[in-house]
């Protein structure tokens, strides 16, 4: 979105102006130095091992056109003040930026589509900006920059030719989501499910629900909820967002009581297919689709997008073509058969992140792609599940009871310090090896396998499973 240099300055308020710059436009932002572009705002956050303040001259020499930052450092005071530059020297460097992404959302006539849950919100986000982008002009947060810095940057950095805005808004505690909720003002809340998801920073899995629910308060009455039918915290979404005064609530799942649902889903090799049946005021539409990625939660999020496209009075035929290409996000249930070490192994990369209702979910497609092969043997590599503190004992102990369901899962891997729990449950006969980390598992894992394996990479974001997978290469 292009902001005038009046506008920016008017909106920021700064303790203090420098350099020479005082009359320009800007319709780009970024926090990292070496992503700053000609015309740039550079935003010179400090964290946890870098200070921004530090990377202001490089930013420059990028072609940064305005700085906001907390701080300059005493050996660039001089040469600021002669430069073609507008430093605003602020006291706070997130409330900066969160009041131009208000400006920005104020400015735009874009529809706005807010995706949150505690499964599933960035694939459900990247297919709707993918298969929208094919009838209109779409602008899609990037990765999962979802937190209180990369939501209002995608907003910022939003192309403002944009029909739609697809941001995802994602929270480890309660109040994150209220934040940018206001910030984003979504035409469209998508909620996926509510699960325990980063339990260990809540009191219950009902108090998620309710942090959950905060995106309605930025929402117009004229705006849509679309949420989980299927999930047991439904009901109470519904009312909190007639609370909030949403007066159009859509309710989604995989059974027949909901407008639109999934049925006969079936996983191949490379990809899911299924029935999409909508219910119509004359009578019910079944058509089969597909998606060139597995999941049993893609099921979901392709509901949420024909949902999505019948509100906006799309033709269903040309979204199913375009859905049928998606191919979802990378670590996030890819499949692939590589050779190492002269042994052919199939991988199942859900290495992304694990919450206790997703690692269900990946054993589930190992379970069907078992079914598939019934001559291999079939493995888990699982990663800590993190984020669950009081209650983490318990459900790594619920996961080893699901694996337990499935005799044809023979060999478990465990990367990481709360693994144990899970894997002190399993039989001997089925315990691979513990490890603290996947540095550490990497060559045990690889010499383990055999000819054929079938193998599930599942755990939390920071166990970094990737690392083991790239060693089979």
């Amino acid at each position: 979105m292009l902001l005038k240099s009046e506008e920016i300055i008017n909106t920021v308020k700064p303790k203090d102006v420098f350099g020479q710059l005082r009359t320009f436009a800007t319709n780009s932002a970024c926090i990292d130095s070496r992503n700053a572009v000609s015309g740039a705002i550079f935003f010179a956050f400090k964290g946890e091992f870098s200070d921004g303040a530090n990377f202001i001259q490089h930013a420059m020499r990028n072609g940064a056109t305005c700085i906001i930052t907390d701080r300059i450092p005493e050996e660039l005071e001089q040469k600021i003040s002669y430069s073609p530059v507008c430093v605003l020297l602020v006291d706070d460097v997130l409330s900066a930026m969160h009041k131009l992404a208000i400006l920005v959302r104020s400015k735009i006539t874009a529809k706005v589509i807010c995706v949150t849950g505690s499964i599933g919100k960035t694939t459900t986000k990247e297919m709707i900006g993918e298969v929208l982008s094919n009838f209109f002009s779409v602008s899609t947060s990037a990765g999962n920059k979802n937190n209180h810095i990369g939501m209002p940057l995608s907003l910022l950095n939003a192309d403002p030719m944009s029909n739609i805005i697809v941001l995802e808004i994602g929270m480890n505690h309660v109040g994150e989501i209220r934040l940018l909720t206001q910030i984003a003002k979504p035409d469209i809340a998508i909620i996926t499910t509510v699960a325990p998801a980063h339990v260990g920073n809540f009191e219950s899995v009902q108090q998620i629900a309710e942090a959950k629910a905060e995106i309605f308060e930025g929402m117009k009455p004229e705006g849509i909820a679309i949420l989980n039918q299927d999930n047991e915290h439904f009901p109470f979404l519904v009312a909190a967002a007639k609370k909030c005064g949403v007066k159009t609530i859509v309710g989604l799942g995989l059974k027949e009581k909901s407008p639109i649902y999934i049925d006969d889903y079936r996983v191949e090799f490379n990809k899911s297919t299924f029935k999409l049946i909508c219910k119509t005021s004359t009578g019910v539409e079944e058509t089969k689709c597909s998606v060139a990625t597995i999941s049993y939660h893609i099921s979901y999020n392709t509901i949420f997008m024909f949902a999505l496209a019948k509100l906006l009075r799309l033709d269903l035929e040309e979204v199913k073509k375009h859905v049928a290409k998606f191919k979802g996000v990378q670590g996030r249930g890819n499949i692939e058969t590589i050779s190492s070490a002269g042994k052919k192994i199939t991988i199942i990369n859900d290495s992304y992140n694990a919450s206790p209702e997703s690692m269900k979910s990946g054993i589930q497609i190992l379970m069907a792609l078992s079914d598939q092969n019934p001559d291999s043997r079939i493995v888990c590599v699982l990663g800590d599940m993190l984020e669950l503190g009081e209650f983490s004992q318990k459900y790594h102990e619920e996961t080893a009871d699901h694996i337990l369901q499935h005799p044809r899962i023979t060999k478990v891997f465990a990367v990481g310090k709360e693994m144990k729990h899970l894997y002190n449950k399993l039989p001997k006969e089925m315990q691979a090896g513990i490890f603290e980390t996947s540095e550490v598992a990497k060559r045990p894992v690889r010499d383990a396998l055999l000819d054929g394996d079938i193998v599930l990479f599942k755990g939390s974001r920071s166990l970094k499973l990737e690392l083991i997978i790239e060693k089979l290469f």
